[in-house]
């Protein structure tokens, strides 16, 4: 329940993704927000499928990091929300 709460009322977007098919099973409202997307459009599908990827080779580069030390943290990524808003966030 409180890991619940702090998903759900953070200010910082959060997505919850599955791995190896990088499906996003869940996102929080800030997430919506920041992409101006709704959770029904969101779920299920991959950060490329949403088209908000800026650069598919680094999202290549980070998905093979991940998969060999199974870790993503501090790293830098580019998006670009359906407004057209440049985004960058520190996974």
């Amino acid at each position: 329940i409180r890991f619940g709460l702090i998903f759900e009322k953070s200010p910082f977007p959060i997505a919850l993704l599955n791995y190896p098919a990088v499906e996003i099973v869940d996102v929080n409202p800030a997430f919506e927000s920041l992409f101006a997307l709704r959770r029904d459009e969101i779920l299920g599908k991959s950060t490329a499928d949403l088209g908000i990827h800026n650069d598919f080779e680094e999202r290549e580069r980070v998905l093979e990091e991940f998969a060999r030390t199974g870790k993503m943290r501090n790293v830098e990524r580019s998006f670009t929300s359906r407004s057209g808003k440049k985004v960058t966030v520190l996974n």
